[in-house]
């Protein structure tokens, strides 16, 4: 089956055509299965061939209507049979007439769809569409599982676990997941963090970072007509070092467990200070912020940040730029006095944990600390970028070989001359070693130690952003429309979500693990299903499962029996080919 184009140069015309070849003896001809249109120019002939490409893969469908190795029904009866209590030794079969006509993988189904479930996605875009809802909880698990591109999801969940999936239909299902949709799932990632920790949310860390696109192409702000458009692919500073290419900005909420309570998505130029409010919004919108204290790092720190979450009652703790202080807290930074040592005054240990000291401004608390490690790595770095600028010194000193910033602030650039190191610039970077400080207003319960160590718990959202960008692959993104984008990184949420909320459970019961160690776990529990050679009888043979494994099923309230099985007629359909 292909696509056939015929040229009319007479009515200069193209006429496209689904053609099929057909052998009738020792001739092979060309049979017409669908006409699907004339076009008149190159870009028509480019439009009615992407349709008839559709076409023609539904064409396959309807002729081969059991492509699909199990249907979730089936799914579901094999996954009840692995759980079922111990079976009898015998079965009364010579293993050496089986052949292994399939296998697939059912842990990772299994567990990561009761996780889902019970998060109360399984009538995620209304009970009306219950195949959509199964494609869109396939493609969450399959995120999980084994992170590609769509069309290489659609391909590996054929060829790995029987599941087939028209990519057509794929993306249409992904249409539905609109804006209330979006909206719904946060929601209920927030209801499911406060159910598991047995109390409403009253810590919220805010952070953001950008993903990039496979393409330079920017969403236009307005079309031809001055119309505004959805933007949202943009160009702009990338914390990837992408900044050749388009992308979003991505802020995501999290509790200080790491369980996720929303996220936002804004055009990829956006500056992260401007996402607070919006984010703030949205929250609002979900529930009562009124208890929560929030924590960022310094990039959120602007003063109509703080002066918005003071204006709504909010505490916050947010990272503190003191090099950007007035000269009278830069002074009060650097000045001895008011330190106090983290074990005791005057004790070694107290010394080598360093110190901490608190100034008052403007009804507000600047928490200042000095770790000697922090102060040691300081020092290194420096060490390390003059080394470097000495290098550049020896080969060249005029002024436009050399750029004034980064470690360039070091240089000396006279306005006749070579340029030189400045020594007095090196001092002065050297006095800020091991320093850092945040800022607090409100949470005047929390003393100073309490805050820092609030504060320390970012590192949470900073691994919650490596497990969706490494472990989940949500960038680099190969979707162009924002609708799709949208979809797509609400398809990523919910798998972040379901595996955050398993680690969770994990580490309830005592058994932490981080995501590659699940994921690896559940893809080992696989059922190679037997076929007898002389009967129509089937076997299930299901794999080992480890003491992790073992620990992850009874953590969701499963249970897996290695033993033998045979498999009742009718439980699986015929799939026409033995699959090694």
């Amino acid at each position: 089956m292909f696509i056939r184009t015929k040229h009319d140069a007479k009515l200069n015309r193209t006429r496209i055509q689904i053609v099929e070849s057909v052998r009738t003896g020792s001739k092979v001809r060309q049979k017409i299965l669908r006409h699907v249109g004339v076009a008149h120019n190159d870009s028509e002939i480019e439009d009615i061939k992407r349709l008839a490409g559709r076409l023609m893969e539904q064409l396959r469908i309807d002729r081969s209507p059991q492509m699909e190795l199990f249907t979730p029904t089936e799914y579901a009866d094999l996954q009840a049979l692995v759980r079922r209590a111990p079976r009898p030794d015998k079965l009364g079969v010579d293993l050496a007439e089986c052949r292994e006509e399939a296998r697939v993988s059912l842990g990772l189904r299994d567990v990561m769809g009761t996780m889902y479930d019970q998060l109360g996605w399984g009538a995620l875009l209304g009970a009306a569409r219950k195949s959509a809802n199964r494609i869109v909880k396939e493609l969450v698990m399959a995120r999980i599982a084994q992170p590609e591109s769509k069309r290489a999801t659609v391909e590996a969940l054929e060829n790995q676990a029987g599941i087939t999936l028209n990519l057509d239909v794929v993306y249409r299902s992904m249409d539905y997941i609109n804006t209330p949709v979006i909206d719904g799932i946060c929601k209920t990632s927030h209801a499911a963090a406060e159910k598991l920790l047995g109390g409403p949310v009253t810590v919220l860390f805010y952070d953001c970072t950008t993903l990039a696109f496979d393409t330079e192409r920017e969403d236009p702000a307005e079309d031809a007509d001055g119309v505004e458009q959805d933007h949202l692919l943009a160009k702009g500073f990338s914390k990837d070092g992408k900044h050749h290419r388009a992308q979003v900005m991505l802020a995501l909420i999290v509790t200080s467990d790491g369980l996720p309570v929303g996220y936002e998505l804004f055009p990829g130029n956006t500056w992260e200070g401007h996402t607070l409010e919006a984010a703030l919004k949205a929250l609002e919108g979900r529930f009562d912020v009124a208890r929560v204290t929030f924590v960022a790092d310094a990039a959120m720190l602007s003063k109509d940040n703080q002066q918005m979450l003071q204006n709504k009652g909010l505490p916050y703790i947010l990272g503190y730029r003191m090099k950007s202080a007035p000269a009278a807290v830069k002074a009060n930074i650097l000045s001895p006095e008011g330190r106090q040592p983290w074990a005791g005054h005057g004790s070694e240990e107290a010394t080598e944990k360093g110190w901490y000291k608190v100034i008052d401004q403007e009804g507000a608390r600047v928490i200042v600390t000095w770790s000697p490690t922090r102060a040691r790595n300081d020092a290194h770095k420096r060490d390390k970028a003059i080394e470097k600028l000495h290098k550049k010194l020896k080969r060249s000193r005029k002024p436009g070989s050399f750029s004034s910033r980064g470690y360039g602030r070091f240089l000396a650039f006279p306005d006749s001359g070579d340029v030189t190191l400045d020594d007095a610039k090196i001092k002065a970077a050297a006095q800020w070693d091991g320093l850092h400080a945040i800022v607090v207003h409100g949470a005047d319960e929390l003393e100073a130690q309490d805050v820092i160590a609030r504060y320390h718990q970012l590192w949470e959202i900073e691994a919650c952003f490596r497990t969706n960008k490494h472990d989940l692959k949500i960038r680099p993104i190969y979707h162009w429309s924002p609708r799709r984008v949208r979809a797509h990184i609400a398809i990523c949420y919910m798998a972040f979500c379901c595996l955050q909320h398993l680690r969770k459970h994990l580490d309830l019961l005592g058994h932490p693990m981080s995501p590659a160690r699940i994921r690896n776990e559940l893809n080992a529990l696989q059922l190679s299903i037997l076929r007898h050679k002389g009967t129509p009888d089937r076997y299930g043979m299901p794999s080992h499962a480890t003491v992790d494994a073992r620990r992850i099923l009874t953590c969701v309230g499963l249970t897996w029996n290695e033993a033998p099985f045979k498999i009742p007629p009718g439980r699986t359909r015929k799939t026409g080919q033995t699959k090694a």
